[in-house]
């Protein structure tokens, strides 16, 4: 009874972990490279969702998170 939880939630923390990775890794490499930040993951973000017009708070969040990550 518990292997489905515990499964669920170990594939939540991988999610998470390699979320944050990819966020870094490509912060980083913006960084870097000295090339501004994309909106394309925002905006194809923001159409799955359905919440079209909202991208730019989609970005500015992950944007923020990845900046804090990094100090």
């Amino acid at each position: 009874m518990t292997k489905l939880p515990n499964t669920i939630g170990r594939g939540l923390l991988a999610g998470l972990a390699g979320t944050a990775a990819m966020t870094v890794s490509s912060t980083l490499e913006m960084r870097l490279r000295g090339r501004a930040a994309s909106s394309a993951p925002a905006d194809a973000t923001a159409k799955v969702l359905g919440i079209d017009g909202w991208h730019h708070v989609v970005y500015a969040a992950a944007a923020g998170i990845a900046y804090e990550a990094l100090g």
